[in-house]
């Protein structure tokens, strides 16, 4: 988050890239039976953990920057000036994490299986939106004229109209996509997937125009 607000992802990007690739790495001479498979969350846990310590080194060393504790008011004061930006956060969280949870309480496990499929493509339609987030919030937290947010919204709108077409394609090809990705046992899927195709496009206007807009101008409640 450091990184983003610095405008610095770059540095994000190269920290990740050398953990995963060096701990994906040892998990060929390490994992070698059925036995071992518990190597493989340690090593990404290690990797990301890795990780957060070389970037907090680099904030130290190029910000000259430390870790402190804060004080009390200031967290307080930090909850209830963010309360309500905490509460739109969580909400998106809450309902993309714990569908399959009560999924599995109330429904037979091949159900489960059938609407985990579909949303594991949502979930890649929705990496196309969070790059231009992480990219737009710190410009937009510095301050902006008016005329650039009309931009903005010009640029909004054209980038909306193809990733709508584009989730038109993935609509209307769903049985064929889920065919080739996971093959024909999945068949209820295709449903899941056009749901969650309309769902995209109102999170893509939601991800790309409220979150680094609405809340870099402290109007989280609009």
């Amino acid at each position: 988050w450091f990184f983003l607000g610095v405008e610095e992802m770059g540095v994000v990007t190269l920290i990740n890239a050398v953990t995963k690739i060096v701990f994906t790495l040892s998990i060929f001479p390490l994992v070698r039976t059925a036995s071992d498979i518990l190597y493989v969350p340690e090593l990404n846990s290690l990797g990301g953990i890795c990780g957060g310590i070389a970037a907090l080194e680099l904030v130290r060393r190029r910000y000259n920057l430390t870790i402190g504790l804060a004080k009390l008011r200031q967290v307080r004061d930090q909850l209830r000036e963010s309360f309500s930006f905490f509460v739109s956060r969580i909400s998106v969280s809450l309902y993309t994490t714990s569908t399959s949870f009560f999924l599995g309480i109330m429904a037979p496990l091949s159900f489960v299986g059938q609407y985990s499929a579909s949303e594991k493509l949502y979930n890649a339609l929705l990496m196309m939106i969070y790059p231009l987030t992480n990219v737009l919030y710190p410009h937009f937290s510095r301050g902006v004229s008016e005329s650039e947010r009309k931009k903005f919204k010009k640029a909004i709108a054209i980038l909306a109209s193809l990733y709508a077409v584009g989730l038109m394609v993935v609509f209307i090809f769903a049985d064929l996509i889920i065919g080739i990705v996971f093959g024909p046992q999945f068949p209820e899927s295709v449903l899941f997937l056009r749901i969650f195709c309309c769902i995209a496009l109102v999170v893509f206007v939601s991800q790309s125009y409220g979150y680094p807009i609405l809340s870099s101008f402290h109007a989280e409640k609009e």
